[in-house]
């Protein structure tokens, strides 16, 4: 999967740069073995340039460790400024991709210290999972010409418990540079002026600010922080606009007449490494767009209760949700109640469109369902990858309103879900794929013209099997069916046998 930049272009002639090192924590019958790579060691985009352990593309990381609690890889990595502008550099990863009953990204520990020196809480730069999100707050700078030598470390904490055997990972670890001079805005009065002054194109870079304003993106810029909170709702109505690494903190006492706390507006809007962190009753990200949207590296939190969507998605169009981290926070068994990517719920108005990704996201604590969607586009093909489902009832539930889709397919692989939240005997539901018709006896929607091709998924590590309704004894069915008017008190419906979806297991 490939990522935009952490920063596009603040000028013309002064553009983003990222440097990747390709990292790979494989497995072992009972460990785990290191095998590690250096890719793109260079890349220079106009007057800014950066390079990383001299261009050299030898291996960084080694396999020559065997990985268990307790144990760490030190090596020493050589930042340069090879450009002709200043430059600020911060420390991210990319493109994770756990393996294995358990997301090993979540339970390595990432260090940047001097040469030699010891770890310590202060050099922690956070998990491996952190840095897919806001990695601001680990950057140096570099003059023109200037370098700095400093070590990354990687460990596995000896608190690791078994669950973590035979996992692996694998990811990027990337340098991020751009340009640091006046252009980067560090008081919100510069802000409000910079955004004042701001043609559609141009980069807004924010820089150690906290905002206690509410923020509105209305021209097709890139809003890029570092150490940026806004402490207040922040909407989005610029179709195209890009927003990077800022994170957005509201409480009850800042919350918007809405309730939301990040609303897009606009088609063809990205989010990339955006932190959001909502109060009590406010819905942490609400999206409409006639025209594709994409959210990747996000971390999404917040302890919204009731029916609602924890993050709303009416777009139309190709959707890509990358990833990301959903939690819930509360505990599904509390009764908390509402889904945690929720697709078309204004139903006709919108509908999920052919190119849909949905991958290598981490939804969390959410007792109805990790992935909603009710109303989609006709023909339209739909990947669900990579995707860990965690304290979640139901990883996804699929609707058809209006039959606007004859056909549709959902390509389903490498999924982990580990539905662990209590759930009534009688419930008539509770795998990975729920069907749920909300037509009537006389206009149903429809299904069969819905085809699901399932791959290495699993569930609570076991293999999943495929069955096409609940039982007391296989609650972790592949896919289950209800129809919603076929029992009116409650209990277990019987699934409509007309109207089922084509399944292929591979």
């Amino acid at each position: 999967m490939k990522t935009r930049s952490i920063v596009s272009a603040i000028v013309a002639a002064a553009l983003s740069v990222v440097l990747c090192v390709g990292l790979l924590v494989g497995t072992t019958v009972a460990w785990f073995t290191d095998t590690v790579s250096s890719t793109g060691n260079s890349i220079t985009a106009g007057a800014l340039a950066v390079e990383l352990n001299d261009g050299s593309s030898e291996a960084l990381f080694t396999s020559d460790t065997v990985w268990a609690p307790g144990t760490s890889q030190r090596r020493s990595v050589r930042v340069e400024n090879v450009g002709s502008v200043a430059l600020r550099y911060s420390i991210a990863a990319r493109n994770i991709e756990a393996s294995g009953d358990a997301d090993l990204s979540s339970a390595l520990n990432v260090y940047k210290t001097a040469t030699g020196a010891e770890v310590t809480e202060g050099t922690l730069l956070g998990t491996l999972a952190d840095l897919a999100g806001n990695a601001y707050g680990n950057d140096g700078t570099l003059a023109v010409g200037a370098s700095e030598t400093f070590d990354i470390v990687i460990e596995m904490p000896g608190t690791v418990g078994d669950e973590y055997q035979n996992c692996g990972v694998t990811f990027d670890l990337c340098v991020t540079a751009t340009q640091t001079d006046a252009s980067i805005i560090t008081s919100a009065d510069e802000l409000d002026t910079a955004l004042g002054q701001a043609s559609e194109g141009d980069t807004v870079v924010v820089s150690d600010v906290t905002y206690t304003q509410e923020l509105t993106i209305d021209k097709a810029i890139t809003l890029a922080g570092y150490n940026f909170t806004v402490e207040a709702p922040v909407s989005v109505t610029a179709d195209n606009a890009v927003i990077e690494n800022v994170t957005v903190s509201v409480s009850g006492t800042t919350r918007a007449a809405s309730g939301v706390a990040l609303s897009v507006n606009a088609a063809g809007v990205t989010l990339e490494g955006v932190v959001v962190d909502a109060g009590a009753g406010i819905q942490p990200v609400s999206v409409t767009s006639t025209e594709g949207f994409t959210m990747q590296g996000c971390t999404i939190g917040g302890n919204l209760s009731g029916a609602n969507a924890f993050v709303a998605l009416n777009v139309n169009g190709a959707a890509v949700i990358e990833d990301n981290v959903l939690d819930g926070k509360a505990d599904a068994e509390a009764g908390i109640s509402y889904n945690a990517l929720e697709f078309c719920v204004s139903n006709t108005a919108y509908s999920v469109g052919d190119g849909t990704v949905i991958s290598g996201n981490t939804v969390r604590n959410f007792s109805n369902n990790g992935i909603n969607i009710y109303c989609i586009q006709d023909g339209a093909v739909i990947s669900v990858e990579g995707n860990v489902f965690e304290n979640v009832s139901n990883a996804m539930r699929i609707s058809n309103v209006s039959n606007k889709a004859k056909t549709a397919t959902f390509n389903i692989a490498n999924n982990r879900h580990n539905e662990s939240n209590a759930l009534e005997p009688n419930v008539g539901y509770a795998g990975f794929v729920f069907f749920q018709n909300f037509g009537s006896a006389e206009d149903p929607q429809l299904f069969t013209g819905f085809t699901l091709n399932f791959s290495g998924n699993t569930a609570d590590g076991a293999a999943l099997q495929n069955n096409s309704w609940y039982t007391a004894a296989n609650d972790r069915a592949f896919y289950v069916y209800e129809n919603a008017y076929a029992d009116a008190n409650g209990g277990k419906l019987n699934p409509d046998t007309e109207n089922l979806p084509t399944v292929n297991m591979n």
